[in-house]
């Protein structure tokens, strides 16, 4: 019988599980994000992050998390049971960006369920990007 104050999820399948177990021991090593950057010229922040928005909300999936049962096995928690992925808002310098591109991409956190997915809406004095961010394990169940 189900727990209601337990998280429950299905078990991974046997290709999320090795991205799992690789991405858990070699926490540095980034191989197995899916970073996108994009430059817009002519969108403005908000109707683009009101997008991003819409598109989290119409594919779960992106929101999905890793938990762990009781024993300690890594399940897949429903999407529908999860705070959708936010879509984070963020005003900087076009250069300071484009500087700084590669290290916003940094290792998910397995420990605690959170989000495999990263979304930020960037505003710069020239123009608007949207940086995504995604682990393996979103498109591989």
């Amino acid at each position: 019988m189900e727990n209601d104050s337990v998280y429950s999820g299905l078990p991974l399948t046997q290709s999320q599980l090795g991205l799992y177990l690789e991405s858990v021991r070699n926490p540095e090593k980034l191989m197995y994000h899916i970073p996108f950057l994009f430059r817009f010229n002519n969108v403005t922040p908000e109707r683009l992050a009101d997008a991003m928005r819409s598109l989290v909300k119409a594919y779960p999936g992106i929101s999905a998390r890793i938990i762990l049962d009781a024993e300690g096995n890594p399940l897949w928690k429903d999407p529908a049971q999860t705070e959708p992925v936010q879509v984070e808002m963020l005003e900087m310098e076009d250069d300071a960006l484009l500087q700084s591109a590669q290290s916003m991409v940094v290792p998910f956190d397995f420990t605690d369920a959170s989000p495999l997915a990263r979304v930020k809406v960037i505003k710069t004095e020239k123009s608007t990007y949207l940086f995504m961010d995604f682990h393996h394990t979103i498109f591989d169940g």
